[in-house]
């Protein structure tokens, strides 16, 4: 058993290196002071397994589970996240829902195609944002993300598969970022994006990331009233 103090472990830096892009997707590097602190949090932790739907492959052809741990133990995280979004997109916003989400994927076979699902996170989300961060190290670190602006009706993320089944040629449109140790990204909601694993590399080490999302009070408003939850 280790014991550890979560505002310790999910540290961040006074200062960082903030880039914008197309798409108004922006690229922090240098957020936590020890990324592999939060990197190690995670991996020390047992992961369940999620989206246990009818007729997964998940946990035949991949394992793909998550972890959400408490944000309000991340008060300095969630306080420069809101600064950073208030800086780049000019708007107010706050942490949505109570949990900060780890995800990890690991492949059982060989790559159907070098995109995960094409999706997402919400539709309807432009006034919100999600924020994505990297905790592979440099050797592991194969592909990233990608968004593809031209995709209008994306496949969504059911839980049955893992890849995308969608090999038209606007799917090969697309904004692509290589993953870094402990990088961050953020993005607008509304903004269809998938993993981008053009290597068959995550058989023995895990893909590790951790999202959290915040929106603005007008965006909070609106899901309340169509009884949508806050969580991610």
């Amino acid at each position: 058993m280790k014991f550890c103090k979560i505002s310790e472990v999910f540290a961040v830096n006074d200062e960082f290196k903030i880039e914008k892009i197309e798409n108004d997707i922006i690229i922090i590097d240098n957020l936590f002071k020890d990324w592999q602190k939060v990197r190690e949090f995670f991996l020390q932790q047992p992961w369940p397994m999620w989206k246990e739907v009818e007729n997964t492959k998940n946990g035949t052809e991949y394992l793909e589970a998550k972890q959400d741990l408490t944000s309000s133990y991340l008060q300095a995280y969630n306080s420069v996240m809101s600064k950073v979004i208030k800086l780049i997109y000019n708007t107010e916003t706050r942490h949505l829902g109570d949990t900060i989400r780890s995800l990890i994927f690991k492949q059982l076979i060989p790559n159907k195609c070098e995109f995960g699902r094409i999706h997402a996170d919400d539709t309807s989300g432009k006034d919100a944002f999600t924020v994505l961060t990297y905790l592979n190290t440099e050797e592991e670190c194969s592909g990233g993300t990608a968004f593809f602006p031209n995709i209008r009706e994306p496949e969504g993320h059911g839980g049955r598969n893992f890849w995308s089944s969608n090999h038209d040629e606007e799917s090969k449109i697309c904004i692509k970022i290589n993953m870094k140790p402990g990088q961050t990204i953020v993005y607008r909601t509304n903004l269809t994006h998938a993993p981008w694993v053009p290597e068959n590399k995550w058989y023995d080490n895990p893909r590790i990331t951790i999202i959290s999302r915040f929106g603005t009070k007008e965006y909070i408003e609106r899901l309340k009233k169509e009884g949508r939850s806050l969580g991610g």
